[in-house]
């Protein structure tokens, strides 16, 4: 009698587990969701100007140049500058039409290739180019620019035309 005391106990208590196994339901968590938006931030670039003009003076076809230079965007790049200069020299003069397509290295300073046209009244010899006999060519040259004031840009560079070319540009603001 005492096993099926002890059966009918174990069976109460099998059967409780089950039942309690069966009817205990799990915890449903539920999260909220996060929705994350993006944030658009303008980025607002200064204009450029539409164009800039500058006079320049220095040193071009071994002998002094001045100049008239207009200076054009073409994106947020490069610009291209159109140059008109007079050079002259020990007993001969030199006209000067160019272009130049100019991109910046750093905060104040620019680089740049040069294409010159160059009419010499005569024929000469120039330090760095040697003897120019035709008197009207073209000449390839590349450029450092470096703006030293807010108006004031210095620019050194080699033409194969002109030789070295280093001049001083005063630009005037629109």
């Amino acid at each position: 009698m005492k096993k099926i005391i002890v059966l009918l106990v174990m069976l109460v208590i099998a059967s409780s587990c089950v039942f309690a196994a069966t009817t205990v339901k799990p915890k449903v968590v539920v999260k909220p969701k996060v929705v994350v938006k993006p944030v658009v931030v303008p980025v607002v670039i200064a204009p450029k100007p539409a164009m800039l003009w500058s006079v320049n003076g220095g040193l071009a076809a071994g002998g002094g140049k001045i100049g008239l230079s207009v200076q054009k965007p073409i994106n947020d790049r490069f610009d291209i500058t159109g140059d008109l200069g007079y050079a002259m020299g020990n007993g001969y003069s030199v006209t000067i039409i160019g272009a130049s397509l100019k991109m910046p290295v750093r905060e104040r300073l620019n680089a740049g290739l040069m294409l010159n046209y160059s009419s010499y009244s005569q024929a000469v010899s120039i330090p760095g180019v040697g003897d120019i006999t035709t008197l009207g060519s073209v000449g390839l040259g590349v450029y450092a620019e470096y703006m030293v004031a807010e108006r004031i840009n210095a620019q050194i560079g080699y033409d194969t035309r002109l030789g070295t070319v280093a001049q001083v540009a005063y630009v005037f603001k629109n």
